[in-house]
């Protein structure tokens, strides 16, 4: 089924089949958009501001106030508690935005220490992200997700990922080289104690991750002319 299907989508589920071209970033609806008439349909991926999102020269007030050997922007879930307390376990100066995290803390001793707020917004999003020796991606179980938004938009700011292992995010950046990758709490602890010991080795995969963006067209600007050109190739109605 459509995972979003609260009732200001009513109508364009409705429509779905009227659409010359759709586009979904998720695997897991491919199925459903096709069982309510999608004409044409592609999966795509997400992709990063490359107006807004990239290297930054940090000054030490930046540094100071954003500034982590791990960093992790996202909501609560039970999912991202459990691998944030494995990070914060390891020793690691660690730090956390998002939502609805201020609420849990009681039950979350572990975490208090490291929230930071509950939103990183505006520019300070970006220099969050710069100012991260190691930048955490997390994806979703209450949904199959395979990348996120952030998958995208760590390695676009020239920053070290350390995300969960999927098939998308290794044929997206090669392992070890252009990104690095974890698929338990265990390779997770290792992982993190591993790139902070070895910040030259660290360096060059995420200068590799963002030049990887920057050639397989991640950015916005490039992933709106792939789109362009596959709607535009769809033959007229009729």
């Amino acid at each position: 089924q459509l995972v979003y299907q609260p009732w200001k989508l009513h109508h364009f589920i409705a429509a779905i089949p009227l659409y010359d071209v759709l586009f979904t970033t998720k695997p897991f609806e491919v199925d459903a958009y096709r069982q309510r008439g999608a004409r044409t349909l592609h999966l795509v991926h997400q992709s990063y501001d490359d107006q807004r999102i990239g290297p930054r020269v940090l000054t030490a007030e930046q540094r100071a106030r954003l500034g982590a050997e791990v960093s992790f922007i996202g909501q609560y879930t039970p999912h991202y508690a459990q691998l944030l307390r494995v990070a914060v376990g390891t020793g690691a100066r660690t730090r956390l935005w998002g939502p609805n995290w201020r609420r849990r803390l009681w039950r979350l001793p572990a975490l208090r220490g490291c929230f930071e707020g509950d939103g990183v917004w505006g520019d300070d999003y970006v220099l969050a992200l710069n100012a991260a020796d190691i930048a955490l991606c997390f994806l979703s179980k209450r949904y199959p997700e395979t990348t996120t938004t952030r998958t995208f938009e760590i390695p676009g700011c020239g920053t070290f990922m350390l995300a969960e292992r999927t098939e998308a995010h290794r044929a997206l950046f090669e392992e070890d080289r252009e990104a690095a990758f974890f698929v338990d709490r265990a390779e997770l602890a290792d992982k993190i104690r591993h790139y902070l010991r070895h910040p030259e080795e660290r360096r060059r995969i995420a200068a590799a991750g963002l030049e990887r963006s920057r050639r397989s067209g991640y950015g916005d600007r490039a992933r709106m002319a792939a789109l362009l050109a596959k709607a535009r190739a769809v033959p007229a109605p009729g």
